[in-house]
């Protein structure tokens, strides 16, 4: 998921770490402190994200798509 995307790339950069200076480290730091923010928000969208089911399943309620821009109760 895009949550576990955004974390993996936080962790590259970790590893760079020990091969620059101190000010970039302390801007990779930021960055890395930015990602993980970011990683928890796609998480949490992730989490309350909801799929909508093929038509197929939907319950019989639903309204059913006939043509184009034309609809009908299903019965």
């Amino acid at each position: 998921m895009v949550s576990n995307e955004i974390r993996n790339n936080a962790a590259a950069l970790g590893t760079l770490m020990h091969q620059v200076s101190n000010e970039q480290a302390a801007l990779i730091r930021i960055v890395r402190s930015n990602l993980a923010a970011a990683a928890d928000t796609a998480e949490e969208m992730e989490r309350n994200l909801v799929v909508p089911r093929p038509a197929a399943q939907a319950p019989a309620e639903e309204a059913e798509v006939i043509g184009e821009n034309e609809f009908k109760e299903a019965m």
